[in-house]
């Protein structure tokens, strides 16, 4: 990447970080940022992906009002942004050639949907709030004529971004797009966790998620909005996507990391914070 490149990344990225702030001025419009994202993707969408994306919005506005008030971080403004960050991301695969545009509508569909029905609670190792989601999704997708197999290929894409299996997908990351499927649970994975990289932004939903896991703080030793936990979280995300290192997320993440306090060799061996998705 050369330095041209790298300047127009940290721009791009600066502009992504100030819609996320924008965005959360106003109230959330999931549906409108389903439609943005695919059109960001200069495909055209079928009548039944945009129906499947309304229907899944609809539901998610359905159990936000009964609930009243929505998790810190786990909200629907979150959604928005994992979906402006695979709209991204996905632009880049579909230059490339890297990716088809229905696996692109098909990361849109599943990121829209990837967190559906989340209360706030902190996953269990049985990934229970991924299955709650992909459950939901599929009743959606249902209604809507999709088939078995692209069910299938959603459901997994939801459950992918689980921490744990985002940590195994990086851990075990051979050549990029050497598999579809992959590609795509790698792009929506960045996704996941794309504003939550970025300085300011990242440094403001660090709080949220704090305010988020409250009730368990007394069990975690680094809080997410602390130097420690913020720095443990940044070193965690290895292994980008291609399209993610074409963005410079890699690079804006390393100089984070370089501005940060070390973490003392005897304090890490204690445990770790809670991972985030």
């Amino acid at each position: 990447m050369g330095v041209e490149d790298m300047f127009a990344g940290r721009i791009g990225l600066q502009g992504f970080s100030r819609g996320c702030f924008a965005r959360r001025k106003a109230a959330p419009d999931l549906d409108g940022a389903c439609r943005y994202a695919l059109q960001f993707l200069g495909v055209e969408p079928s009548g039944r992906v945009l129906a499947a994306c309304r229907t899944i919005s609809d539901a998610m506005n359905e159990f936000a009002a009964r609930r009243g008030v929505e998790p810190a971080y786990h909200n629907r403004h979150h959604v928005i942004d994992t979906l402006m960050a695979s709209a991204s991301l996905l632009r880049v695969s579909l230059t490339r050639g890297w990716m088809s545009p229905d696996n692109a509508m098909t990361c849109i569909v599943a990121m829209a949907g990837h967190d559906m029905f989340h209360d706030g609670a902190v996953n269990t190792p049985e990934r229970n709030l991924e299955l709650v989601a992909a459950e939901a999704v599929e009743k959606c997708l249902k209604k809507h004529m999709f088939s078995q197999d692209e069910i299938s290929t959603i459901r997994q894409v939801i459950l992918s971004t689980d921490p744990i299996n985002q940590r195994e997908l990086r851990t075990s990351k051979r050549e990029w797009h050497e598999s579809v499927l992959q590609s795509m649970c790698h792009i929506c994975g960045d996704s996941d966790v794309f504003a939550s990289c970025l300085p300011e932004i990242g440094e403001y939903l660090a709080k949220e998620l704090n305010s988020e896991w409250n009730f368990i703080q007394s069990n975690n030793l680094f809080a997410p909005d602390s130097l420690e936990g913020r720095r443990i979280f940044l070193e965690s995300i290895s292994n980008f996507s291609d399209p993610a290192v074409e963005l410079g997320l890699p690079l804006v993440v390393f100089e984070q990391l370089q501005r940060l306090y070390p973490i003392p060799e005897a304090v890490t061996q204690k445990g770790d914070s809670p991972t985030r998705g």
